[in-house]
């Protein structure tokens, strides 16, 4: 699963780090298993940001904003100051450095799924009026260009969001066609959408196709999509191909 960058990032018990030099021993062994019998690796780096519980990151969760999630029993999490995210952004550049030191094949970084990433684009937990909350696409794309700067020019780094948000206000397809587009601009080998089910439309009925297939056409081919969600049979991968996407995800 995920692995967290930072100490203040872990979302969840016994989840593994790539925080520190001394998990490289670690990170090695599972990209030299992966790796045994011709399959490629790729390390997905996270932050889990306001869904931390702060017995596992070590204080009160880091966020965007002091908006705790919708979610029964949710913590209230610190604003994170400048130092923190430039913390932050340098964390998943030494990660992404670790994941290529340790042999993985590619890196992907988690931007989906109501994490530290998403925090910064959505409108709910993002309320800075700080350059950071002007405009909501500054701190993922500040870790993308960090993360594609600190490996070697071509090593693959991929990038996982979620199109939509259920909460109001939170992220609608407007933002994700301009998180797409700015994503489209970088030198990344992939984008991976988050998705429960790969034939639902909008979550919150701002267009009646399905969600997979307008995120491909907003890609319009500028990189390779993965897509996902329920898929159990063959005709089911077929129609996520059949949808716009490059490769399916399954799991």
């Amino acid at each position: 699963a995920a692995c967290y960058v930072h100490g203040s990032g872990q979302a969840f018990k016994g989840q593994w780090s790539c925080a520190d030099d001394r998990f490289l021993p670690s990170l090695r062994s599972v990209a030299e298993a992966i790796g045994a019998e011709g399959a490629f690796s790729v390390l997905q780096i996270h932050h889990g940001g306001r869904q931390c519980p702060s017995e596992l990151c070590g204080g009160q969760p880091w966020a965007a904003s002091a908006v705790p999630s919708e979610r029964p029993n949710a913590e209230v999490p610190r604003p994170m100051t400048d130092a923190d995210i430039e913390t932050v952004v340098q964390a998943f550049a030494c990660a992404a450095r670790r994941a290529h030191e340790a042999g993985f094949d590619g890196v992907e970084i988690h931007g989906a799924n109501t994490y530290l990433l998403q925090q910064f684009v959505s409108p709910h937990s993002n309320r800075r009026d700080d350059r950071w909350g002007q405009d909501h696409l500054a701190f993922p794309l500040a870790v993308t260009d960090a993360v594609l700067g600190a490996v070697p020019t071509g090593y693959p780094i991929g990038y996982r969001f979620s199109p939509e948000e259920a909460e109001t206000p939170g992220i609608r397809w407007s933002d994700t066609a301009r998180l797409i587009d700015a994503l489209c601009a970088r030198p990344l080998a992939f984008l991976h959408v988050s998705l429960r089910d790969h034939r639902a439309p909008s979550l919150n009925g701002e267009f009646d196709e399905p969600t997979l297939r307008r995120v491909g056409r907003q890609i319009a081919g500028r990189l390779p999509l993965i897509g996902v969600g329920g898929v159990k049979e063959l005709a089911d991968a077929q129609r996520v191909l059949d949808s716009g996407a490059d490769l399916v995800a399954i799991g």
